[in-house]
């Protein structure tokens, strides 16, 4: 099967084979060197500007900046690094003398503190600004860019950015987003024509083999530097020729909107010391609809407050959680009043929990504070973080007052439900346009369910005004722009639908050079449909889409160009041998971005298959407006057409599995082969693998595969899987068959003592109970979801769940009976034919077999 293909044994020696490697950054080099030759020009033109030009300049974008209470950015650019230090720590000086505040916070952040020469960048920073800043102090904190979301919640007048070596698309956005209006964010860069070549940490991230770092693009960083000479408030110098490559236009006039004194409200239940603290109006109005919740305990209620980044919606919320724990200390279930708080990861409540203890404090109340997890404790009340997953269990059985869910939109649509099930008052908070999730699939996907459901009162809050900087802010929009926070799907129109109606679509690859270069529209409405459609967004999403060398994007479009679909795939395999062999005998040797060949090596021992090629779907997407109307069945049957013509063996995907998603893919004649033994404890969801052939020759192989797959996730249903939706357990056990007439089907047949054959019997009779005949039962059952026998009965779907439930799961007859919503005599009475289908079935067969063999 292996030997027509291409076999290798090391990168060096692969070549060009089936479209499979392809170095294209040919176009992307010769599109960027007009962008540097016109920087050239530009260099070429200006004049060099002394140090007092440059604290003028300075000085004045920084007056306006601290007036309208907004940011600048200075960006220094040039080989020798030390010289726009020196430059930095001029302007470090300037800044404190311009800002009225007594002691000026710093960051200074990079890839990593303990080398070099980020290491000596820091240092000789510390040093300049020392010498400098005598009569004011200023602080300096490093950092490094994997701890960014250590320091979300801290306030920094000035942040210094070193990426000479490494630029991580999630952290530039979370380190420039801790600086306050009024701030100044330096940027330290190399050359511009090194740093738009620049192999960074995070492109050896996303590389994998065979392909190596050449093979990287590098749109991502062009993208970037092309932003920041097209973005407001940015000012660009080049250290090595003391010149301005480019120099914002301060504004003559802008009227400021000033902030409004805070009203707080006369009518309350929280104390004033809590509003006190609050930063703006919004947040004081989040606090009046909070406490509503709190006036009738029984009630079923819903809260939601949306924001983008920076707005308090966080902070409110751990302002809210403390003093409602106070104000009902010892009420709840068991003496105490107990809140549990989830969010995607632990680091997203690090603020939550930060105003929660300052809250405390200022109410006068005596707390133990855990770190991590976080979690606070009183006299009669507990405020205890846990995993999505991990809460769902927990609630089940303590029973909290309050759920309270930060950063929604990075938690799975069906596990938000749930939290709805296991608490009368649950609060919702999410990121409307961030880094750990976008708000607007969770608007659609979630919200606009709960706002139907009547036995629920729903209320929403949305924090609009910035709490570290004002409205208006141009370093905001820069992010906003460069990392696509706000991509939306593009408008559709009657012609739109009618195309769709017809069928009228195509397939076409998305052009990464034009969309970084020429016209960014078409990328933002492709990014704009995932964040509509999947749960977590971020933006080294958009890194990975631009740079890694083995991802393809596609787009199913109507006639007028609308995107619809949006697909991203990722080319696997050709796997040398050396690598897979490797791998066979220790799992840490296994190469990333290989997800099904290497979990056919794994899990079926098969040193063959990692050496094919194939092509996994990361994300498949369609438009939220002309969802469930068979545009992404299309747009796989598209995508399978174009790698079956370039000589791909296989296509596949992995996924958080549930039963919509499940039949979507084995609809569309894809094989589940693998299952995870954990769920993810984010989305509360199995990974399932699937699999389907574009070698024909491969359909004999991936039939055996998913053989095994059922033998093995049977045996696993009772201890690893037992809590498996059974929907979803029917699904992967029978829905695999991707070919309707099977040639050599495997035959199962149930092997019985003369005993056993006596208790099945008696079962069938109604003489013996289940439980004294549940082995033979069992044996029966297993059979039945193994064998490939097209004689064999087919079951209906409820007697193949309770089939599930009752015996391959092991659950009781109440336990089944509230999942399958049935009642106890439709269950007997369907267990009960079921089993004795089987029974007549392969009783008859082994019966015939054993006739044979006597005679």
């Amino acid at each position: 099967m292996v030997s027509q293909l291409l076999i290798y044994d090391g990168v060096n020696s692969m070549k060009e084979y089936m479209g499979f490697l392809v170095n294209e950054s040919e176009k992307t080099k010769e599109i960027w060197k007009s962008f540097l030759k016109k920087i050239q020009q530009i260099r070429d033109r200006g004049e060099k500007v002394n140090k007092s030009k440059l604290k003028a300049v300075f000085s004045k974008a920084v007056k306006k900046a601290l007036k309208l209470k907004h940011r600048r950015m200075f960006v220094f650019t040039g080989k020798s690094v030390d010289k726009s230090l020196d430059y930095i720590s001029l302007l470090i000086s300037e800044y404190v003398k311009l800002n009225p505040n007594n002691e000026i916070e710093g960051l200074f952040a990079c890839s990593n503190l303990d080398n070099e020469p980020e290491r000596s960048h820091f240092k000789s920073l510390q040093e300049k600004i020392k010498d400098l800043t005598e009569t004011k102090p200023v602080k300096l904190d490093g950092v490094e860019f994997k701890q960014s979301y250590m320091i979300m919640g801290r306030t920094f007048d000035l942040a210094i950015i070193d990426l000479t070596v490494d630029l991580h698309p999630n952290d530039i956005g979370r380190l420039i987003e801790t600086v306050a209006g009024g701030g100044v964010v330096f940027l330290l860069l190399p050359t511009l024509e090194d740093f738009s070549e620049l192999k960074t940490r995070f492109y050896e991230y996303i590389t994998t083999l065979p392909w190596n770092l050449d093979f990287v693009p590098g749109r991502f960083m062009k993208m970037f530097l092309k932003r920041l000479f097209e973005s407001y408030g940015v000012y660009i110098f080049d250290s090595d020729y003391d010149k301005f490559l480019k120099v914002y236009k301060e504004p003559t006039k802008i009227p400021q909107k000033r902030r409004k004194k805070l009203e707080i409200p006369e009518k309350k239940i929280l104390p004033d010391d809590v509003y006190r603290i609050a930063r703006t109006q919004d947040q004081i109005e989040a606090l009046k609809m909070l406490e509503k919740l709190s006036r009738r305990r029984d009630s079923r209620e819903i809260a939601v407050i949306k924001a983008d980044r920076g707005r308090g919606k966080s902070a409110s919320l751990g302002m809210f959680l403390a003093a409602l724990a106070k104000l009902n200390a010892g009420k709840g279930h068991l003496g105490r009043f107990l809140i549990l708080v989830t969010a995607p990861e632990e680091h997203n409540v690090y603020t939550l929990f930060e105003f929660a203890e300052k809250t405390l404090e200022i109410l006068g109340e005596d707390i133990k504070v855990y770190k991590s997890p976080p979690e606070i404790r009183g006299r009669g009340f507990v405020i205890a973080y846990y995993p999505p997953f991990d809460l769902a269990k927990v609630a089940k059985r303590d029973k909290p007052e309050f759920i309270a869910v930060d950063e929604s939109a990075g938690i799975a649509v069906p596990l938000l439900f749930r939290f709805m099930e296991l608490s009368n008052k649950v609060i919702y908070s999410s990121t409307i346009h961030g880094y750990e999730g976008a708000g607007r699939g969770f608007s659609i996907r979630f919200i606009n369910v709960v706002k139907q459901r009547r036995d629920i009162i729903y209320r929403e809050i949305e924090l609009k005004e910035p709490i570290r900087y004002s409205e208006g802010d141009p370093i905001e929009e820069f992010l906003y722009r460069t990392l696509l926070l706000k991509a939306t799907p593009p408008k559709l129109y009657n012609e739109d639908l009618v195309d769709i109606e017809k069928g009228n679509v195509y397939l076409e690859r998305l052009d990464l050079d034009k969309c970084v270069f020429e016209d960014s529209r078409e990328l933002e409405e492709f990014i704009g449909i995932y964040v509509f459609s999947h749960y977590r967004n971020q933006p080294k999403d958009l890194g990975i889409l631009l740079d890694a060398p083995h991802y393809e994007a596609y787009a199913l479009k109507t006639m007028t160009g609308k995107i619809v679909t949006a697909v991203l795939i990722a080319k696997e395999g050709l796997l040398p041998k050396s690598v897979i062999q490797a791998a066979f005998w220790d799992k840490k040797a296994e190469p990333s971005g290989h997800l099904v060949p290497m979990a056919v090596e794994n899990h079926y021992r098969d040193t063959e298959f990692p050496q094919l090629a194939g092509v996994r779907v990361v994300r498949i997407a369609t438009h939220p407006e002309v969802m469930r109307r068979g545009l992404g069945s299309t747009a796989l049957m598209l995508i399978e057409k174009e790698f079956s013509e370039r000589g791909f063996d296989w296509i596949g995907s992995g996924f958080g599995a549930n039963p919509d998603l499940m039949r979507f893919w084995l609809k569309n004649r894809y094989v589940p082969i693998h299952i995870s033994p954990k769920r993810n404890q984010v989305s509360g969801e199995y990974t399932v693998v699937v699999i389907k052939p574009l070698n024909k020759e491969l359909e004999p192989l991936i039939r055996e595969y998913y053989r095994e797959f059922r033998i093995r996730f049977i045996d696993w249903l009772r201890f690893v899987h037992y809590d498996i939706e059974p929907e979803l357990a029917r699904l992967l056990l029978t829905g695999g068959y991707i070919w309707r007439k099977i040639e050599n089907p495997f035959i199962s047949k149930p092997k019985f003592t003369e005993i056993q054959k006596k208790r099945l019997k008696a079962y069938i009779k109604g003489v013996l109970s289940y439980e004294l005949s549940s082995d033979t039962i069992s044996e029966l059952v297993r059979n039945y979801f193994v064998d490939e026998s097209p004689n064999k009965p087919k079951l209906s779907r409820k007697g193949e769940l309770i089939l599930i439930c009752r015996t391959l799961q092991a659950r009781t007859a109440n336990q089944t009976m509230d999942l399958l919503k049935i009642d106890k005599l439709e269950l007997k009475k369907t267990f009960r034919e079921s089993i004795e289908a089987l029974y007549k079935y392969y009783m008859k067969e082994i019966e015939e077999r054993s006739a044979k063999y006597s005679s």
